[in-house]
């Protein structure tokens, strides 16, 4: 372990104004593999967050939170501050996305409809986050599965499934979805 000297100098060395937040974290992970000396086979680097904004951003990973718990008050929460972090940045794919989501979750659940038709707003919102986020593979599942689900059209929702799987065959929501999507449809080897 490093002496305090060197712990305190370490922490002093980062004391400043969080103007990019990513860019002090990404600054801050490269000093301390610099400072434990390790070498990589690989180099490693993070994935860029899904906006630039942080409050966006902040506001997306807690609403990520309140969806995974599947309760209507849960998912009324997270519907909420999807929406207030699309506010914030009207082109944010993966909110837009997962805001669907919740619509799909109410519907699917038969709760009493937020809009004046919950389907509508579920499949306009699919649209918007295509529109911006056609080349993530988690915004294209999610909205493959709100097509083949809420859209009633398995041929379109299972090609951008597909499509997901091929550029993410590990990711979990992928997997979740194109899971459950072969199994409505019947494909059960799928």
């Amino acid at each position: 372990y490093p002496s305090n000297r060197k712990v305190l100098a370490f922490v002093r060395r980062f004391e400043r104004e969080l103007m990019d937040v990513f860019a002090v974290q990404d600054e801050i992970a490269g000093a301390i593999v610099d400072a434990l000396r390790v070498t990589l086979a690989h180099p490693v680097s993070r994935a860029a967050p899904p906006t630039a904004n942080a409050d966006a951003y902040h506001l997306w990973l807690k609403a990520r939170y309140h969806t995974l718990r599947q309760t209507p008050r849960e998912v009324l929460r997270s519907r909420e501050l999807f929406e207030r972090a699309i506010a914030i940045d009207p082109e944010f794919a993966p909110a837009i996305a997962y805001a669907a989501w919740c619509y799909e979750r109410r519907i699917t659940l038969g709760l009493p409809p937020l809009t004046a038709d919950d389907t509508e707003t579920c499949l306009g919102l699919v649209q918007a986050a295509l529109s911006h986020g056609r080349d993530d593979p988690v915004v294209v599942a999610v909205c493959g599965w709100l097509t083949l689900i809420i859209g009633r059209d398995a041929p379109k929702g299972l090609g951008a499934l597909r499509r997901a799987l091929a550029a993410n065959p590990n990711n979990q929501v992928i997997l979740h979805h194109a899971g459950f999507a072969n199994l409505l449809v019947g494909d059960l080897t799928e």
